[in-house]
């Protein structure tokens, strides 16, 4: 049952759905945090936690980091120490917030599939009116800050005609 999970929860930019097959047929624990999404009352932070853990062996997290948002950092910046040009944001993982959204929309097709009727509009997609679109996430993609200053630069530049690389 775990490797029709694995159709859904392998959708991350350059990790190839059978390399998550190959983890969960090798990895016992790996392939019982996977059946949590065939759990009928499963909580959210469950399949967080569990998606986490998955997606750190699926990235082959070597540091056994306390969280993903700590190993996405941790990848960013050896990537970017070792890079002669910008690093590939899509290769990192997803973030949490992200995650969870991916996770929610996973555990609601799984369910589907077995015959449990949920509101998809819980479970990681909103009604746009008779067509769901997935969640991306509820989270910011950066602090508003840091949005504020790109957004000002990238306006000020415009004013001239030039391309804004922030």
């Amino acid at each position: 049952m775990p490797l029709r999970a694995a159709t859904l929860l392998a959708a991350f930019f350059g990790k190839a759905k059978m390399k998550l097959v190959k983890l969960l047929l090798q990895n016992d624990s790996i392939r019982a945090l996977a059946l949590k999404f065939y759990e009928p009352d499963c909580l959210e932070d469950e399949l967080l936690q569990c998606a986490e853990t998955i997606t750190l062996a699926l990235y082959k997290d070597k540091e056994q980091s306390s969280s993903l948002g700590t190993f996405r950092y941790n990848l960013f910046s050896t990537n970017l120490a070792k890079a002669k040009k910008e690093t590939p944001l899509e290769c990192l993982p997803p973030t949490s917030p992200a995650l969870l959204q991916h996770c929610k929309r996973v555990y609601y097709k799984i369910q589907v599939w077995l015959q449990h009727r949920l509101d998809p509009c819980l479970w990681g997609w909103t009604r746009q009116g008779n067509i769901l679109i997935p969640i991306m996430s509820e989270a910011d993609p950066a602090p508003k800050d840091l949005l504020q200053e790109v957004c000002v630069k990238c306006i000020q530049f415009e004013a001239i005609n030039t391309t804004c690389y922030n």
